[in-house]
Order: structure tokens, then sequence, then C-alpha cells
């Protein structure tokens, strides 16, 4: 039986496939870290940091998206 290749696509890296998220991780613990440590202005800026990981799921998985 034949492999299908993968049609001119390229392979991607383990580095590059990862990196998206690994950012998203280190965004979202810093902002709940941050927000948990500190008062004040610079509380709002955490929380948003925290949230990060909400807004890219809800971009990722709204309706008409294919």
């Amino acid at each position: 039986m034949r492999q299908a290749r993968s049609g001119g696509r390229a392979r991607r890296r383990v580095g590059a496939i990862f990196a998206i998220p690994l950012v998203l991780f280190l965004l979202g613990l810093t902002g709940l870290v941050g927000a948990l440590l500190v008062d004040g202005p610079a509380d709002v800026a955490f929380s948003l940091a925290a949230a990060c990981g909400l807004v890219t799921f809800a971009v990722v998985r709204r309706p008409g998206r294919r």
C-alpha cells in the first residue's frame, strides 16, 4: 500500500508547532500570578493577560469559521 504524501506542504518543526501555544500559556500564567500579587491599575493589565487564552479560544471557535 502506498503512503500519501503531504502534497507540497512543508513539514513543521516541533518548535514552530508549539510556539504560539507556549506564548499563550506564558502570558496567561504571568497574568494569573500578577493578578494575585499586584493591586491597583496594574491588576487590570494582568487580568487581561490572564484572559488571553479564553479570548483566543473564543476567536478560534466562533461560528462560521472553517
